[in-house]
């Protein structure tokens, strides 16, 4: 399964080669918010208030926009796409844990962020197959859950830097 998932990351392969089982599917869910959680705290050096906010932020965001692809995606389609899109996350996750023992500032956060470059490229690729439209759509997609993960944390840090002070 990893070399599938690096195809579908690098390569432009296709999703269909990692098969679907709902048991799978729960054991990467658990496993890739978990993995989001050690990042938080290991790699961000967060707070646990903002490691609980990020985790539920990327789930909800995660969720609605599974949702709202349901109209246009045939279901064993999408259930397909949210576990390799579940898997990308995992993957990328395990990455950056082993980034994290690296100093911050000088490798471990630009080696982030091409990481999460490739993995949004990844994603996109992986959505625009479901979609069965081009890798532009499909990477406009996927970066636009990026944007709404991050906003949706930052809007959480700016809740709670009020609710703490006051």
């Amino acid at each position: 399964m990893p070399g599938n998932l690096l195809r579908i990351i690098f390569l432009r392969g296709s999703p269909e080669r990692i098969l679907y089982s709902r048991r799978l599917f729960l054991v990467v869910l658990v496993a890739a918010v978990a993995a989001s959680a050690l990042v938080q705290i290991y790699y961000f050096r967060d707070h646990t208030t903002f490691v609980i906010l990020r985790v539920f932020a990327e789930l909800t965001v995660f969720m609605v926009w599974m949702v709202l692809l349901t109209a246009r995606v045939a279901r064993l389609r999408l259930a397909s796409l949210m576990l390799v899109l579940l898997l990308i996350s995992l993957f990328g996750d395990s990455v950056l844990l082993l980034l994290s023992p690296l100093p911050l500032a000088d490798v471990a956060r630009p080696l982030g962020l091409i990481w999460g470059i490739a993995l949004l490229y990844g994603a996109g690729n992986a959505t625009s197959w479901a979609l069965r439209k081009p890798l532009s759509h499909g990477c406009l997609q996927s970066g636009l859950y990026g944007l709404f993960v991050v906003g949706l944390d930052l809007a959480f840090r700016g809740l709670y830097e009020i609710v703490a002070a006051g």
